[in-house]
């Protein structure tokens, strides 16, 4: 009996160990490049961000191949933001079709992936760029959604600048009623918050209400 249990320390227990080792090893050394690339991908991302005029077409040719680099390792972050760099190259000049493309895809993967913060960047994106080209009604749902994810607290912003975008909706679609109740709830919502400017604007847009 003690000549089995010798032959088991002999010759499987080192067995395992190695076993175990390799399997360490191939985990650790996958990774290594994964984190490269997510490293390349995050510093793409703040130079991108660092022109926001995005008047530099440079600036979407990189933003574009840090979107392949991310969906090649299917880093969602990185892909969320990428779409909503290019969208809003797109957006700023006015070429709204594609940057409703891209904002719809990035919104896609912030869903799948339960990035909240995307979530909101892309539904108030989305909401803007269909109320000021006349799609009031569809503008209307993706404010409701940015809406929902506010009160829900998934996201720490547009605390009361959501309000005021559902107003401009409700307003544009002649729910007049509504529009106030959401321009004075944002109002009030940015005078607790101290910033008076911003509440200016939107008592400005309520004098718009009965003009």
């Amino acid at each position: 009996m003690q000549y089995y249990i010798r032959l088991i320390f002999i010759f499987i227990i080192p067995l395992f160990i190695n076993t175990t080792i390799k399997a360490k090893a191939f985990e650790t050394t996958d990774s290594i490049p994964n984190k490269k690339n997510v490293d390349a991908i995050n510093r793409n991302i703040q130079i991108i961000e660092s022109n926001r005029s995005y008047e530099n077409d440079s600036i979407l040719k990189l933003a574009l191949e840090t979107l392949d680099l991310s969906a090649n390792i299917q880093y969602a972050k990185g892909m969320s933001l990428c779409y909503k760099n290019i969208g809003n190259f797109f957006s700023n000049k006015n070429m709204n079709d594609s940057a409703v493309y891209y904002y719809e895809k990035g919104l896609n993967i912030a869903k799948l992936e339960d990035l909240y913060e995307m979530q909101s960047i892309f539904y108030w994106s989305l909401a803007n760029l269909y109320r000021v080209t006349g799609n009031y009604g569809i503008a209307l749902e993706y404010s409701l959604s940015c809406k929902e994810l506010v009160e829900n607290n998934k996201t720490d912003r547009y605390q009361y600048q959501i309000y005021n975008l559902l107003a401009l909706s409700y307003q544009t679609l002649m729910e007049y009623e509504l529009a106030l109740q959401n321009y004075q709830r944002s109002a009030g919502m940015a005078m607790e918050e101290g910033n008076e400017s911003y509440a200016g604007v939107i008592y400005s847009n309520i004098g718009k209400l009965y003009y």
